[in-house]
């Protein structure tokens, strides 16, 4: 039996949320702000424009916006997909800090609130 998705309008909206909250305050560096849209044990993966495998809890996100500071606000959100309490987004980034992102998050639904609980990125 495949399982059916019938996400609520009021979801998209909430997901989306999340994935522009961690986009907009992420490219200024506001560390407050991003740390709201991330669960408290979320991890991040990717590759670095070097080529590195980069992983570990999403706080390495939090110390490299305290090293590097803010750039330019210039992105792209989708919500790709919500089933139930789950749901993947993507983001692009350009331009930050002459680098140009592609994120996909997973987030996930707890007590009614959406939280980014992964990143999976690369830098180009």
């Amino acid at each position: 039996m495949i399982a059916k998705n019938y996400a609520d309008l009021s979801d998209y909206k909430a997901v989306y949320d999340v994935l522009f909250k961690y986009c907009n305050e992420g490219c200024v560096a506001n560390i407050p702000e991003v740390k709201k849209a991330f669960h408290e044990k979320a991890v991040m993966n990717g590759y670095a424009g070097d080529g590195n495998y980069v992983y570990g809890p999403i706080q390495g996100l939090y110390d490299l916006y305290e090293k590097i500071g803010g750039s330019t606000r210039n992105f792209h959100v989708d919500v790709l997909d919500i089933a139930g309490n789950i749901a993947v987004g993507k983001c692009v980034i350009e331009d930050w800090h002459g680098h140009d992102y592609v994120d996909y998050h997973e987030l996930i639904k707890e007590n009614g609130e959406w939280k980014i609980i992964a990143k999976i990125y690369n830098q180009f």
